[in-house]
């Protein structure tokens, strides 16, 4: 029976990867709708689908640790690397320098 991956050694890459997602999602949505203009539903979906996925991946994934508490936390970096890409796209949209 295989061991399960210490949390630490996991722990950042599954950070990124939320953060990439969360970005992408932004930037996919700000493309079909504009940064001011994305409908809830489409943020809850998005959100939604994220969560199901990375449930059911840490649930397969074998990781030390609490999967609830580990998703709840990669929710949070998903949805915060989201809100930052929103402002970006919004000060892309308006002429600002990018930061």
């Amino acid at each position: 029976m295989p061991s399960k991956r210490p949390l630490r050694e996991v722990r950042l890459a599954l950070d990124r990867r939320a953060s990439v997602a969360g970005r992408r999602q932004a930037t996919e949505l700000c493309a079909r709708y504009g940064p001011d203009a994305i409908p809830a539903d489409m943020l809850t979906a998005a959100e939604l689908a994220f969560k199901h996925a990375t449930g059911r991946a840490l649930r397969d994934s074998r990781v030390e640790g609490n999967p609830e508490v580990l998703l709840t936390n990669l929710i949070e970096v998903w949805h915060a690397s989201f809100v930052v890409e929103l402002g970006r796209q919004r000060r892309a949209r308006d002429g600002a320098p990018k930061s």
